[in-house]
């Protein structure tokens, strides 16, 4: 799913009053409800049938209006039609007979890193226009890019050469804090390294070997160089984050490798023959198998042989914790069957795993009105499901009497999200599965034919206010976060 929002301007007059002049009150949702209140103008105009949008781009940092940045707007559901124009003198841009919809709006400039409306606040924004609105004050901040540079040491302490650097940077998705794969860099015949272009944020680095060089250097049973976390850690978990400000040149980023001896896990794979192969091409499209060291994105990853029979053997693994995942499919990856073995100073023989076939979930989908009485589905509407045994999303549209089937569903506990292009706040109401109702969107796929029922709500809650501005604090952007109390709430557009 894309990592944006959507921005519904209320229209409606202000309380000058209540909240005081030159602020409009706005819904942003993101995978989580978040409420934003900023500074702009929306003026109507009339019946036309097109909108537009005005605004400027400007330095992040020092607040600068930026000639000759790029500007481009494009539908969101068809970001190749772009519409592009340059900033004036000024650092002003005007786009002029805009169909109502929804935008994104990003702009780059020389020297500075290209950037969504949006986005330097956490999460790029999609921009509403419905006839006759006018959008202006829109500022597009773009930051200076930042940096780390350092070098890659052996456990003696001397430069090493034969290793690469990736860059991996911490963010909020479905829910979850995950590391991200952001940039990588080889290291220099000085063992030294750099990697530019980077926003700012929290980043973690490791130092990966080169494992050819490993096979032609070390003997087989020679304790071998692992990819190692910075400053020297064998696991994401353990290491140690870098936090970037904008424009920021991290230096003397010093990653020491950790060689340790390796083993193999042998097991077995049952319920193999359960499960059909998917169409497409590729070797995805049946059973493989993964083993990590850090569940997710972001740990040491390693392939295994799995054979007809079930068998597997892996090697080159380091003590450590690994999950050993059977895993189909591309877009979504999903987990069949998942295990945890705990390697100490030895082979490990004799793991056991199961698997499941994919199922299909069928359900319906209502919107309860104020009435009690069900009212039709927003345009546009379509239904995610996100989880730990899936590697991206699976997604439906319903028919228009409501029902949907999800494909391919693994078994476990997914979460269900909601996406709507039409005007208005929409949010998952109640939820059942099977027997089960679940109030935080959460449900488990425990048997083949359950069924989903989720109802919408179509009158969620408007929290609006206003900020008063220290005149010691100068002249940053304030933003409002609305948090839920479930982790895991539904996604609201």
């Amino acid at each position: 799913m894309a990592a944006c929002q959507v921005l519904a301007v209320q229209q409606k007059p202000l309380d000058s009053a209540r909240y005081g002049t030159g602020i409009v009150t706005g819904i942003v949702t993101i995978g989580y409800t978040l409420l934003l209140l900023f500074t702009t103008g929306v003026a109507m105009a009339g019946e036309d049938s097109f909108g537009s949008m005005k605004g400027t781009v400007t330095n992040a940092v020092t607040g600068e209006r930026l000639r000759k940045a790029y500007v481009r707007l494009a539908p969101a559901s068809d970001a190749a039609n772009v519409r592009p124009t340059v900033t004036d003198e000024e650092g002003r841009f005007v786009f002029e007979n805009i169909q109502p919809g929804n935008y994104s709006l990003e702009a780059e400039h020389q020297g500075l890193i290209e950037s969504r409306y949006g986005e330097d606040a956490g999460t790029p924004v999609e921009l509403r226009i419905v006839a006759g609105q006018n959008l202006s004050d829109l500022n597009i901040r773009l930051m200076p890019p930042a940096a780390i540079s350092g070098r890659v040491r052996d456990e003696d302490g001397g430069p090493w050469t034969h290793a690469y650097i990736h860059v991996l940077r911490s963010v909020r998705q479905g829910g979850k804090r995950q590391l991200q794969g952001f940039s990588s860099a080889e290291v220099n015949d000085a063992g030294e390294f750099r990697v530019g272009q980077l926003p700012p944020g929290r980043y973690y680095l490791s130092a990966e070997p080169d494992a050819n060089w490993e096979k032609r250097n070390r003997g087989p049973s020679a304790p071998q160089l692992q990819q190692t976390w910075y400053p020297s850690s064998l696991d994401s978990v353990s290491a140690t984050p870098l936090v970037l400000l904008p424009g920021q040149e991290t230096t003397g980023a010093e990653i020491r490798l950790r060689r340790s001896s390796v083993y193999r896990i042998r097991g077995k794979v049952s319920g193999l023959q359960g499960v059909p192969l998917l169409p497409g091409p590729g070797d995805w499209m049946r059973p493989q198998l993964v083993v990590s060291s850090t569940p997710g994105v972001g740990g040491n990853t390693k392939g295994g042989l799995l054979k007809q029979d079930g068998s597997f053997e892996v090697e080159g693994i380091a003590p450590g914790i690994w999950q050993i995942r059977v895993e189909q499919g591309l877009r979504p990856r999903m987990a069949l069957g998942v295990a945890t073995v705990q390697v100490f100073d030895h082979d490990v023989e004799g793991v056991s795993l199961t698997v499941h076939a994919p199922q299909l979930v069928k359900g319906v989908v209502r919107v309860e009105g104020a009435d009690g009485e069900d009212k039709a589905l927003p345009a546009g509407l379509s239904l995610w499901l996100d989880s730990d045994m899936l590697n991206g999303y699976i997604t439906t549209t319903p028919r228009n009497d409501g029902s949907f089937e999800f494909e391919n569903v693994p078994s476990g506990r997914h979460r269900l999200y909601l996406r709507v292009r039409a005007p208005g706040q929409y949010y998952v109401k109640r939820l059942r599965c099977a027997a089960t109702e679940s109030s935080d969107t959460e449900f488990s796929i425990t048997a083949d034919g359950d069924t989903l029922e989720v109802t919408l709500g179509a009158r969620g809650a408007l929290v609006s206010g206003a900020v008063r501005r220290d005149p010691a604090a100068g002249t940053a952007t304030a933003q409002v976060v609305l948090l839920p109390d479930t982790p895991n709430a539904g996604l609201r557009l």
